[in-house]
């Protein structure tokens, strides 16, 4: 094996922080982490990890401080289930109740893994260096724990991430299935889906580790996998679980080897299982096991003829092992028929089916499909839960409504059909998650009826079986700044602790539980840390854990460990201000407190030097925020700067060049390690001078490399609403934001979605500053571009009026978008007064600049507002266009109209312009015949609306190109005018 390097170590270091990072389960591991790198000594530590490493490697003598760490490894206890869970309120068969009992007694429980993070390292290096051998073995049938390999080699790609991302491989396991389903019956064919789970897998799973090294190849030779067969030996021999006539070790739950060496071991059991069942579909993840089997009729009668659960489920077994395995391998039912037994007792002692948790569906073609259609619709549904966004009017449901699942025996209109009424964990989470979303736009005040509900759900068994919920129920009630309510949780869970009961490990299980409700206040406090001081004000009981607390939220902020996407901006987490303060990082006011002079917004150039502590991929967008934001907090007034450019001296002449978007790739390769020069290329266009040594208009050309579209361009044209009090606001002292606002916004983006359109325009001043990050979110995970004007905002006393694009692509299966911001080059002389008026300045540039775009096969630019009124300005692009896009807040309708038509024969474009709908003419206008030209047009109306259309660009480039006076038998369009570049439009989208 080859030495292992600093680089190598810390590479892998990244890798493993990127699994905690998104691994929703093991508090207690993102807090040890989080303590491990808050310390100066971090590079020095994995060095001598190291060389630690190296020398046992060459010579098979272990440190003794590694066989210390090794030998020190312990486990903490977490609740699996109460024997009175609190996911139900039945009693028993005739009492279903809301009451709670007194005392939660704890009936199975996990053991986690709880070792020195140098031992996290150890198996990280292993699954990088010697268990990446194993992929191919294991196969594409596993979908838990799958290793991101690199197409072309044979070792792991996407340096950010261990394992797949586990929500989608979760999905992609369950929708393959179901999809070989529904493709079996509209062939014809009778379908059966079998649902396995292997009963207690991590801690019945004993590895025979000879026959690992044997597959890996390092049997004689000093390995990793050595030593992670070291760990697991400790480890079960801290479990006190060897005893069960296997000397062989268990496999720890949540040391990451685990999962790779589980799928290898089941990975000749999986071949098996297909052979013997010959699927449509198989897929396992980690222990579930999803079978569809085509013309497979199980026999009804016979299996329901039986009138109790055992009864029925000695019937499914039995004919499972006969239809499937009658030679009682790999599977054969034990003597009651109770369960499915591994039949190689050597490789797989202590394996077993639950089959309590056995289910069949069968459908046949000739019955309705409505059962399947449920089934693919509930998933559909729980899918795309956070692909629209959180839609107040929509939200009629409580968290009642969303938090309990009721259960039926009979018809859903009876009362007396219910059954059973049990906790939907998926439901309060997705509830919840929403509501933090909703607040995380605009934080403020306590919600009491939202309130009032939390406490409702989590009351009784309920607060202590979701344990794991706590720490996003303290995170809305931060961000709603609730600190009467975080008070009485934090009281509620406690006593709650005080009458949890469990024959094995009871201290244990309080103390994890203690250290968990600790961790959770840490992740939740961390956005704004000052809360934690008003809910520790004299209360004494936090006088002995408020340092540990406040230590914590340190380490989480310095090690990136809080959770991002809970942030308004989540670019903060790579400047001074998120790592090295205890600022909020809310909302409230925080691009004011970013944009002052003397905040540490800035990047962490220590952090920039070591990317490999950043735990995720930095989207484009994130970096684009970053710079937009800094070049504001530093800009400053002055006759030769202009934002976003660079100038260079030649002779007597200024020449500026793009700064903007050569940083902002310039930042994404330093924290992704990849390059976007391919997709993003920014070079001069033309240059307008009147003798003076500063240009008069300048202009680039930005060429985004992405897909053309197959259907054309379906634009998305807003009549938009926008609130003159709004407006006035956001000059005179900051933007209204509020959740009116917010509802019409959200409502607008969602509109958006159902229409699908590719391009969505909005008026000019449309959107909050504070909201852009949420825009250009929407914009990459929908690959859906916009156009709007920014809402004006103060900063030194200037007014800032901003027009937005923003442009999605994708870089292999990436999904980008780029924030293009230009500062308006002409202000109306109203808007001036408006702000002059006030004692506020206008931020007037050396000179006007514009963009000529690239995108999806299309060229356009965009005007805000005034600046069509020049003439010169709205000709620069004269040939190059195939749209003119025009943001609009402007009562005079009629001067612009004539503008727009003007303008849209003159450049022989199609020409979109969006104005609030209070003054109206949002439209297209095309270079055809008068009757024909406004295919859309629009004023008026309460409610916002988008009205989507099709522009025809390939049609109007093939008439372009024609050359007069050939034109004119071409009834498409008007003709093009005198001197028009017919070779620029043969050229434009190649």
């Amino acid at each position: 094996m080859k030495e292992l390097t600093l680089d190598t170590i810390q590479k892998a270091y990244g890798r493993f922080k990127a699994y905690v990072y998104y691994d929703n389960f093991n508090l207690a591991l993102r807090s040890q982490l989080a303590e491990y790198e808050n310390d100066e000594n971090l590079e020095k530590k994995l060095l001598v990890l190291a060389n630690e490493l190296n020398a046992y490697l060459s010579t098979g003598k272990l440190s003794r401080r590694l066989s210390n760490l090794i030998n020190d490894n312990e486990f903490i206890v977490l609740p699996k289930h109460f024997s009175n869970s609190g996911n139900s309120q039945k009693k028993n068969s005739i009492l279903i109740s809301n009451q709670h009992v007194e005392e939660y007694k704890i009936e199975s429980t996990t053991k986690l893994f709880h070792g020195h993070i140098e031992l996290h390292l150890i198996a990280t290096l292993w699954i990088i260096e010697e268990g990446v051998k194993l992929h191919k073995k294991i196969g594409s049938d596993s979908y838990g724990y799958h290793l991101p390999m690199h197409p072309d080699e044979n070792k792991l790609g996407a340096e950010k991430l261990l394992f797949t991302k586990y929500f989608e491989k979760y999905q992609e396991w369950r929708d393959k299935g179901k999809k070989a389903a529904k493709n079996q019956i509209e062939s014809g064919n009778d379908v059966l889906l079998i649902s396995l789970d292997i009963k207690n897998f991590f801690h019945s799973t004993h590895i025979d580790f000879e026959l690992l090294k044997k597959d890996l190849k390092t049997k004689g030779e000093f390995s990793l996998t050595d030593l992670i067969e070291k760990i697991c030996i400790v480890h079960t021999k801290k479990l006190s679980l060897n005893d069960r006539g296997n000397s062989k070790p268990l496999l720890p739950i949540g040391l990451v080897s685990s999962g790779v060496i589980a799928n290898w071991l089941l990975s000749d059991f999986d071949k098996e299982i297909k052979d013997r069942t010959a699927p449509v579909y198989y897929g396992r993840y980690v222990d579930d096991i999803f079978i569809v089997v085509s013309n497979v009729k199980p026999p009804h009668e016979e299996l329901s003829s039986d009138n109790n659960e055992e009864g029925i489920t000695r019937k499914t077994v039995e004919w499972l092992e006969q239809r499937f395995f009658p030679k009682k391998t790999p599977l054969y039912a034990n003597d009651d028929y109770q369960t499915l037994r591994f039949a190689d007792i050597k490789r797989y002692l202590g394996l077993e089916i639950q089959a309590t948790k056995l289910k069949l569906f069968y459908f046949s073609p000739d019955w309705p499909h409505a059962m399947l259609n449920k089934f693919q619709k509930t998933l559909e549904e729980n899918s795309s839960a956070f692909w629209f966004l959180p839609d107040e009017e929509a939200m009629t449901e409580s968290l009642d409504d969303e938090a309990y699942d009721m259960e039926y025996e009979d018809t859903i209109n009876k009362f007396r059909s219910v059954s059973d009424v049990k906790a939907s964990k998926y439901g309060a989470s997705v509830f919840l998650a929403k509501r933090i979303k909703l607040a995380i736009l605009h934080s403020g005040s306590p919600d009491d009826k939202i309130t009032n509900e939390v406490f409702r759900f989590f009351k009784g068994v309920t607060i202590l079986a979701l344990y794991n919920m706590w720490e996003k129920v303290f995170s809305y009630l931060v961000v709603t700044n609730d600190v009467k309510a975080i008070k009485k949780l934090h009281k509620d869970i406690i006593k709650a602790l005080s009458q949890l009961k469990s024959e094995d490990y009871q201290n244990k299980i309080i103390q994890t539980l203690t250290n968990h409700l600790d961790v959770c206040l840490q992740m939740s406090f961390a956005l704004n840390p000052a809360l934690f001081d008003w809910f520790i004000k004299n209360d004494e009981s936090f006088n002995l854990k408020s340092e540990k607390v406040k230590n914590g939220i340190r380490d989480l902020r310095y090690s990136l460990l809080t959770r991002h996407h809970y942030l308004p901006l989540p670019s903060l987490i790579i400047s001074e201000y998120y790592s090295n303060t205890e600022e909020s990082l809310l909302s409230e006011g925080l691009i004011e407190r970013l944009l002052e002079s003397n905040s540490k917004f800035d990047k962490n150039e220590k952090l920039l030097s070591e990317n490999w502590r950043i735990p995720r991929w930095f989207y484009l967008q994130e970096v684009c925020i970053h710079y937009f934001l800094y070049e504001l907090k530093t800009w400053k007034l002055d006759s030769k700067t202009m934002l976003f450019r660079k100038s260079e001296e030649v002779g007597n002449k200024l020449n500026y060049s793009d700064a903007y978007i050569d940083n902002c790739l310039s930042l994404f390769e330093k924290l992704n390690n990849r390059k976007l020069t391919k997709s993003i290329t920014a070079k001069h266009f033309k240059t307008y001078r009147d003798g003076k040594p500063i240009p008069k208009i300048d202009s680039d050309i930005l060429t985004i490399k992405s897909k053309p579209s197959e259907h054309g361009l379906k634009l998305g044209l807003s009549n938009m609403r926008l609130d003159e009090r709004d407006l006035k606001a956001a000059i005179t002292k900051r933007s209204n934001i509020n959740k009116e606002k917010r509802r019409k916004h959200i409502k607008h983006l969602n509109l958006a979605e159902q229409e699908k359109v590719d391009l969505l325009i909005l008026p000019e001043t449309a959107v909050p500053l504070e909201w852009l990050f949420a825009y250009a979110d929407e914009s990459r995970r929908k690959s859906r571009a916009f156009i709007f004007g920014l809402e004006h905002f103060t900063l030194r006393n200037y007014c800032f009026n901003f027009s937005i694009a923003l442009l999605p692509f994708e870089v292999g299966k990436m999904k980008e978008v780029l924030i293009l911001p230009r500062l308006k080059n002409h202000y109306s002389p109203k808007e001036e007064i408006e702000i002059k008026k006030i004692g506020k300045g206008v931020p007037v540039s050396p000179m006007s600049f514009y963009h000529l775009i690239k995108w999806k096969g299309i060229q356009f630019t965009i005007y805000n507002c005034y600046e069509l009124a020049d003439v010169v300005h709205r000709s620069i692009f004269r040939s190059e266009l195939d749209i003119l896009f025009a943001i609009e807040y402007n009562k005079d309708t009629n001067y612009f109209s004539n503008i727009a038509e003007a303008t849209c024969r003159d450049l022989h474009c199609f020409f979109v312009q969006a104005n609030t709908s209070e003054y109206g003419d949002s439209r297209v206008v095309e270079p055809r015949e008068t009757q024909l030209m406004n295919p859309v047009r629009v004023k008026g109306g309460e409610n916002n609306v988008i009205l989507r259309y099709k522009l025809d660009i390939a049609g109007l480039r093939a008439f372009q190109i024609q050359r007069l006076p050939y034109q004119l038998n071409n009834k498409a369009f008007k003709t093009t005018p005198p001197d028009f570049d017919h070779e620029k439009a043969e050229e434009r989208g190649n």
